[in-house]
């Protein structure tokens, strides 16, 4: 992908961003967009994209805190 292709990828993911209240709550739409986030932001940077991904996992973790600081960081 040209970075152009991944601007436009960011774009419509930050368009379609779930809801923040919901977010947290394992729904196929949510699960969708955390996959594409992951995947632009790998294709974009390695680094980053492995980030994401911790960040995802514990969004979708046990804790509270952790859910928050998660939100906080994506």
């Amino acid at each position: 992908m040209t970075k152009e292709e991944l601007l436009a990828e960011v774009e419509d993911l930050l368009r379609t961003m779930p809801d923040r209240a919901t977010i947290y709550y394992e729904l196929d739409e949510n699960f969708s967009w955390l996959g594409r986030v992951t995947a632009v932001l790998s294709a974009w940077e390695v680094i980053t994209g492995g980030m994401v991904k911790v960040s995802i996992d514990q969004l979708h973790g046990v804790s509270t805190q952790g859910k928050k600081k998660a939100l906080g960081n994506l």
